[in-house]
């Protein structure tokens, strides 16, 4: 669990939007829902060892994400979008108002990156609104 204080209430929302993308994204692998800092605070995979990694990840990504922004003056990183050979990564910021978090998705080759990022960051309004 994180180091903010992040509710019981909010981390039962979580647990089942994280249960809820992986039933409904074709092909997804992962999907972690994690603190700025990197700690997790929901997640689903089918290599449950692999969601930690990934909350970690995740914070070092969007932290790069915000320097790219700042330096380029092109604002705040909403989300980072990774095409790999066998699959994609999708991260989308929750701008929840007591904290910022980041939704990570994985999938697979068989999901498409338009219908990932479209779930990721419907996924993201909602929990911001939690």
């Amino acid at each position: 669990m994180s180091e903010i204080n992040v509710s019981p209430a909010f981390t039962q929302i979580a647990d089942f939007h994280a249960s809820r993308l992986m039933a409904e994204i074709l092909g997804a692998v992962a999907v972690v829902i994690s603190t700025a800092d990197g700690f997790e605070v929901a997640a689903r995979a089918r290599d449950a060892a692999q969601s930690s990694r990934l909350a970690a990840m995740a914070s070092s990504i969007a932290a790069i994400g915000a320097v790219i922004g700042d330096e380029t003056l092109s604002g705040a990183c909403r989300g980072i979008f990774i095409e790999a050979d066998k699959g994609q990564i999708v991260m989308v910021e929750i701008r929840h108002p007591d904290h910022i978090l980041i939704l990570t998705v994985v999938a697979d080759e068989q999901a498409l990156l338009g219908a990932v990022t479209y779930s990721a960051r419907q996924t993201a309004l909602v929990l911001a609104k939690a």
